[in-house]
């Protein structure tokens, strides 16, 4: 593909990304307040973890280069810091109900935390608490990986080397946006609902 022609469609979708990221953050930081009763290490964990997602978003808001072209270290930087947004998240919880963390696989984390909130719920299989964003960790897990095993191969819509490019970062952090409130939410609806 043509750089002139894939260029000038690289800033709309950064600052897309940008704009569901001023429009979450508010709903973010207030549940994050509503769980400030929780322990200090359970919010030292909370805190690496908003730190960790709110770096990812002004590096890539404020990167002159991305806008124009490809950085793959950019790319590799977000996405490996995007494995550690939702490894610090599901590790406060985990740490507040001081249930052992035998792997940081954030697929493994992930299932931990939601199998705990369904017990303290009192919700036994077959019901679950009902997700619409569960699979965003395979996902991160997913693009990750493919970035560290695709490095030789051309994008076909930057032409440039390597998996990943603007546009399946941004589309991944819009989702990781929504699938961090969901999680979070249901958090704070749990300890206030069925404390304990």
């Amino acid at each position: 593909m043509d750089p002139d022609y894939e260029r000038p469609f690289r800033y709309p979708v950064i600052y897309h990304t940008g704009i569901i990221w001023n429009m979450s953050n508010d709903k973010i930081l207030k549940t994050i307040e509503a769980l400030k009763h929780l322990s200090n290490p359970c919010q030292e964990k909370l805190e690496l973890s908003y730190g960790a997602f709110e770096d990812i978003i002004v590096d890539l808001t404020t990167s002159e280069e991305y806008r124009e072209e490809e950085d793959p270290l950019l790319f590799k930087r977000s996405i490996e810091e995007l494995k550690d947004v939702f490894k610090h998240l599901f590790e406060a919880y985990l740490l507040q109900r001081s249930i052992s963390m035998t792997s940081d696989n954030i697929d493994t984390l992930r299932d931990r935390f939601y199998k705990d909130m369904e017990h303290r719920r009192g919700i036994t299989p077959p019901k679950f608490i009902s997700q619409a964003y569960p699979p965003i960790t395979s996902l991160v897990r997913l693009v990750r990986n493919c970035h560290h095993e695709a490095l030789g191969t051309v994008d076909h819509v930057t032409g440039k080397r390597g998996f990943g490019n603007v546009y399946t970062l941004c589309s991944t952090l819009t989702l990781a946006i929504y699938a961090y409130i969901e999680i979070l939410e249901t958090w704070e609806e749990t300890e206030r609902t069925n404390p304990g």
